[in-house]
């Protein structure tokens, strides 16, 4: 009789069989074991095994995933960008996530820009307005203020639409399901 292998001083114990069994009680109904990965859209592709760089588990390419859609908040494209540059080849759920996250963090960095030129030329229309005499007086100050109120409101509705985009991208890549934002394909597949 073979002993088995020792780790430490505790010997390796074989786990419980989940298949045959119906949960930690047999009164409950049967379902995955703690620690267990949802297949969703992305399953473990045993092909991967087999390439030279070593693929990410499925424990890591949910957490690379998760941190694709939440690091585009705190830092803009650049995090989502760092991650899917070193692991594209390594996973596929991170090479659809982290592009998907890349091209909408540009997106929205196209659209500050966008906005802050906007921003620029409304208050040129409005200083020049008031400087060349043809401002009755509170005109350029409404025209100012409207323009930065506006301008504000924009980056707010911008930022709330990142975060709840982001964090359901988050939540389908924990799930290792598809998700695309509306965004502009600055990288295409």
């Amino acid at each position: 009789m073979t002993q088995p292998p020792y780790y430490g001083d505790q010997p390796q114990q074989p786990g419980p069989d989940w298949s045959q069994q119906g949960g930690w009680h047999s009164g409950h109904p049967q379902g995955p074991p703690y620690g267990s990965v949802p297949q969703g859209d992305y399953p473990v592709d045993p092909a991967q095994q087999q390439m030279a760089e070593q693929p990410l588990s499925p424990s890591e390419e949910q957490g690379w995933g998760v941190a694709t859609h939440l690091g585009g908040l705190l830092v803009s494209f650049l995090v989502p960008l760092a991650v899917w540059l070193i692991f594209r080849r390594r996973s596929r759920l991170i090479n659809d996530h982290g592009r998907t996250a890349v091209n909408w963090e540009l997106t929205l960095l196209l659209f500050y820009v966008v906005g802050a030129v906007l921003m620029i030329i409304g208050y040129a229309a409005v200083f020049g307005s008031v400087i060349s005499g043809n401002d009755p007086g509170m005109t350029g100050a409404l025209g100012i203020f409207g323009i930065w109120a506006l301008m504000l409101f924009g980056i707010f509705v911008l930022w709330l639409l990142n975060l709840v985009l982001s964090i359901i991208g988050a939540v389908r890549a924990y799930r290792r399901q598809t998700f695309s934002y509306w965004a502009i394909p600055f990288i295409r597949p």
